[in-house]
């Protein structure tokens, strides 16, 4: 509620436009009450809201999972509607119990830089605007002035969640020195570390990472052996943050066995995580979208935006198209595409078959009208699906 006052004030004076968003989890009783509460102080300052829903399917870790789940709803709904920046009201303390919390989980540099103030997820941009130096009673003191009431999440009292845990430790851990200041000021200088750490991993990524037009990443097997283990780690999860929907790095041991089975330079085989298929071929490395985990098909109609997370797509000028998808080419298309007679791109030929099938394709129901990357089209003036990956814009 703060940061909507805040954010309603400063945009009124510069004529921005802003929309509010609430999630309601369904996993209390009155969180639609609440949801439609803050509808109705949204409404009684012209400021346009909605209000998402999210279901939890029962698995994986509770609060990690709706996290995930709510930055994946508010970002479609922001690129639904041509949103480039996300704002939310995480505060010093919430950066301070988020470095606790990965500490005690032994995170390295990129874990204990907490938070960032900006953060590109899943083709937006998250800003927050007080991490850095605002607390969450600085802004309780801002709704009194303002007279503007609030609520309160009970779930920020139960102590059965590691968040609040690490809340409640405070009290305990001042005396040693280790306090929300402190452990901001922490985040900071490993905030200044990573950033010396990602430019020798842009190093490698630019001397020793392939990144196709087709959707998949080649990697240079020699290189990432003479390469320190951080830097090399630190390049691996960002590829697979790419290709994955996790919305981050996964954990460093994760990186740690993918790199160690790579150096192995073994001639086959393979290996599968957050969706992502890990080839092996001697000297270099494959790191693929595995088909059967990329995005499902478009509405019908939905001719324009942002695909599985790596590939721009459009039909230029083109109107009445209410029956045509966007989808894997998958094993149902390439079927469809004659053996002969095609004038394949150099890069669909150098592409692995695996790669090939988890790219984007024009469908009209079950009919294929054409697979662009390779390239290939159904219909001479047929409508023609425009795409490009994502890192190639």
């Amino acid at each position: 509620m703060a940061l909507l006052r805040l954010a309603h004030f400063c945009c009124g004076q510069v004529r921005k436009k802003i929309v509010a968003l609430t999630v309601d989890h369904g996993l209390r009783a009155a969180s639609a009450g609440e949801a439609k509460q803050v509808a109705a102080w949204c409404a009684d300052l012209g400021i346009g809201h909605h209000i998402l829903h999210w279901e939890y399917q029962g698995k994986g870790n509770l609060s990690a999972v709706a996290r995930n789940g709510r930055y994946r709803l508010m970002a479609d709904f922001c690129k639904a509607n041509g949103i480039a920046h996300l704002y939310t009201g995480h505060t010093i303390d919430d950066q301070a119990e988020t470095v606790l919390m990965r500490l005690a989980r032994g995170s390295g540099v990129d874990g204990l830089a907490g938070m960032a103030r900006e953060t590109p997820i899943w083709g937006i941009t998250v800003v927050r605007p007080f991490v850095l130096d605002q607390t969450r009673g600085n802004l309780r003191d801002i709704l009194r002035a303002l007279g503007q009431a609030w609520i309160d999440d009970p779930t920020n009292d139960d102590p059965s969640y590691d968040r609040v845990k690490a809340r409640q430790v405070f009290k305990h851990l001042e005396p040693l020195g280790i306090s929300v200041s402190s452990l901001s000021g922490l985040a900071h200088r490993m905030g200044l570390a990573k950033q010396v750490l990602q430019r020798q991993a842009d190093e490698l990524v630019k001397n020793a990472v392939f990144l196709s037009p087709i959707g998949f990443a080649e990697l240079d097997v020699n290189a990432f052996a003479a390469a320190e283990t951080e830097t090399a780690c630190r390049v691996i999860g960002q590829i697979i943050n790419l290709f994955s929907d996790n919305g981050g790095r996964p954990r460093l041991s994760v990186e740690e066995e993918m790199l160690e089975w790579m150096l192995k330079r073994y001639s086959s085989g393979g290996k599968t995580f957050a969706h992502c298929a890990f080839r092996p071929n001697g000297d270099r490395f494959n790191i693929l979208r595995e088909t059967a985990r990329c995005a499902p098909k478009t509405q019908p109609g939905e001719v324009n935006g942002l695909w599985d997370g790596r590939f721009h797509f459009d039909i230029p000028g083109k109107k009445g198209t209410p029956n045509l998808q966007v989808g894997a080419l998958g094993e149902a298309g390439i079927i469809q595409i004659p053996k002969d007679n095609v004038d394949y791109s150099e890069a669909w030929l150098a592409a692995p078959r695996e790669a090939r099938l988890a790219t984007p394709a024009l469908w009209r129901d079950d009919v294929l009208v054409n697979a662009p990357l390779a390239p290939w089209a159904a219909e001479t003036n047929g409508p023609e699906l425009v795409v490009k990956a994502r890192w190639c814009k």
